[in-house]
């Protein structure tokens, strides 16, 4: 499986990374409108809402992966309507230098929060 997604990545002139773990619930939505690059999106537990301007909004759940080109800008939530808030950048790099999760919506319970 990785193989193939290496494939893909470099077929479709992806360069470097940036990545950011973010844990939601209850209602939540985050607008990614000046991301540098391609946006990909991994699914690893429950669900989500891609919302691409100009398009149907599409449910990724769990397993499902998604590339958009660069400068797509989108909206990723727990429901289509959800009011989302504009991508924290700053604090998506703190998260992603000190390995920490970017949270979204309701507290839960359980391990990590």
């Amino acid at each position: 499986m990785l193989e193939v997604l290496a494939d893909v990545l470099a077929v479709s002139g992806v360069r470097g990374t940036i990545g950011t773990r973010i844990e939601a619930g209850g209602t939540w939505g985050i607008r990614l409108e000046d991301c540098p690059g391609e946006a990909m999106h991994a699914i690893t537990s429950g669900s989500a809402w891609l919302i691409v301007d100009g398009a149907e909004p599409r449910e990724l759940t769990t397993g499902d992966v998604v590339l958009l080109a660069a400068g797509t800008v989108h909206t990723l939530a727990s429901a289509p309507g959800v009011t989302a808030r504009a991508c924290d950048a700053a604090g998506a790099a703190r998260a992603r230098e000190s390995a920490r999760r970017s949270r979204s919506g309701r507290r839960r319970r359980g391990p990590g929060w």
